[in-house]
């Protein structure tokens, strides 16, 4: 219907992924997948609140 690109949007399961290399730690590896939402979800917050900037 309508001709307009979509962006590609990465799943929480390739981005998971990505970051876990082959030869890396099991445990390392289990933490990563664990942590990774969450963390990016903090930043996310205090990004949101002011509580953190970035600076250019």
């Amino acid at each position: 219907m309508f001709e307009y690109p979509t962006p590609v949007i990465r799943t929480v399961a390739s981005v998971m992924s990505s970051g876990v290399g082959i030869g890396s730690d099991p445990l390392t590896g289990a933490l990563t997948q664990v942590l990774t939402v969450p963390l990016r979800q903090l930043y996310a917050v205090l990004l949101r609140l002011e509580v953190i900037e970035i600076v250019d």
